[in-house]
């Protein structure tokens, strides 16, 4: 498969991503998950609609080259402020314990993805610090690092893992750790650029089969899974999950892409 077509598949999924989960919020009127804990004396109303609006404006921006880049630079400060104010004061309640790091390290993920596109000499030309690469790799080590936080929750959390894999799929638990162990290869592929555009393409393909074999078949389950207490979250877990899997196509896509001197 072409790098183009890859980078074409990761724009559309990364893009619808952030249009579904910012309707939802407009939805929900209420935070993404991202933003919790917000502080009780925050007026979940009207404020709640700021960046359920910025996240619709942002994933249609991102749909169009002309808007493109100030969409990505829009999400890069949204994605920081989520990663450097909002999720440390979680993590560090229980910082030894490795689930509590997963969110954290899906906001990074979501990260990588904007700040590949922001690097991308086509849309961001003004950007001299990004340029020749360094941005290109900068988003490709962060999503490496993310990498090895998923293989780690996999690995620990085996038998959650496997709850999560339909039934009707033989070897759950042996699955869960041979994923575990996909996303630790996807991981060190990419940081020591020794197959890392086969380690890339295949961590894209299997954050992608997690959408379609897990948070897809949620919605049409007569009762709830384990891991969502209502509907709401089934939906929000399908939103965040395909933004992710668009986030792992646009790394891949970067992936030996010249470096475009200025």
């Amino acid at each position: 498969m072409r790098a183009l077509n890859i980078r074409r598949i990761g724009l559309a999924l990364f893009s619808a991503g952030w249009v579904a989960l910012g309707g939802l919020c407009l939805i929900m009127r209420d935070f993404l998950w991202q933003y919790e804990p917000v502080p009780a004396w925050v007026p979940r109303l009207p404020l709640a609609f700021i960046p359920a609006i910025v996240l619709v404006a942002c994933g249609l921006a991102l749909m169009f080259a002309r808007t493109r880049k100030v969409a990505a630079l829009v999400l890069v400060a949204d994605l920081l402020v989520w990663l450097v104010v909002l999720q440390p004061p979680v993590v560090l309640k229980a910082p030894a314990v490795v689930f509590t790091w997963l969110p954290f390290f899906e906001v990074g993920v979501l990260l990588s993805g904007a700040l590949v596109l922001l690097s991308d000499p086509a849309y961001a030309p003004n950007f001299r610090f990004l340029t020749n690469g360094r941005g290109t790799r900068l988003a490709q080590i962060v999503f490496a690092v993310c990498c090895f936080e998923f293989a780690a929750s996999h690995i620990v959390y085996s038998a959650g893992t496997a709850a999560f894999i339909p039934g009707w799929i033989p070897g759950r638990l042996f699955l869960a750790y041979v994923t575990g162990f996909g996303h630790l290869c996807a991981g060190l592929a990419i940081l020591s650029g020794v197959q890392a555009r086969l380690g890339a393409r295949l961590e894209a393909l299997m954050m992608s089969s997690f959408v379609l074999l897990v948070h897809v078949p949620s919605l049409f389950l007569k009762t709830l899974p384990f891991w969502a207490p209502d509907h709401r979250t089934i939906w929000l877990a399908l939103f965040i999950a395909t933004s992710l899997s668009g986030a792992a196509w646009l790394i891949a896509a970067s992936i030996g892409r010249r470096p475009v001197s200025r």
